[in-house]
């Protein structure tokens, strides 16, 4: 045989119970959200990361490309001075040759 008091205790009980469970549900949702939204960021974060490996694999490429370019300008440059003094040697032997 139950008495009122303890039918009371029980449905207080069960309505804390309920109440806690409710609780407990909406806060594992929560953190479940949570771990989905830190999972997008940790991607996200991923993909910049690789985004930016990537672009300094292109400027480290392009800084190679440059000193070939830079190497072969002064290479053209030198050339040019040789043929600019080339040039003036040949000039100065015609004008002897129709000096003489």
């Amino acid at each position: 045989m139950t008495t009122p008091f303890c039918g009371q205790l029980s449905g207080e009980y069960h309505l804390h119970t309920h109440s806690a469970t409710a609780t407990l549900l909406a806060t594992s949702r929560q953190m479940g959200e949570g771990a989905n939204g830190m999972n997008a960021m940790a991607a996200l974060a991923s993909n910049q990361c690789s985004q930016m490996t990537a672009a300094r694999q292109a400027l480290d490429e392009l800084a190679v490309v440059a000193t070939h370019q830079e190497q072969h300008a002064r290479q053209s440059q030198e050339a040019s001075r040789e043929l600019f003094e080339l040039a003036r040697v040949i000039e100065a032997q015609i004008r002897q040759y129709r000096i003489r």
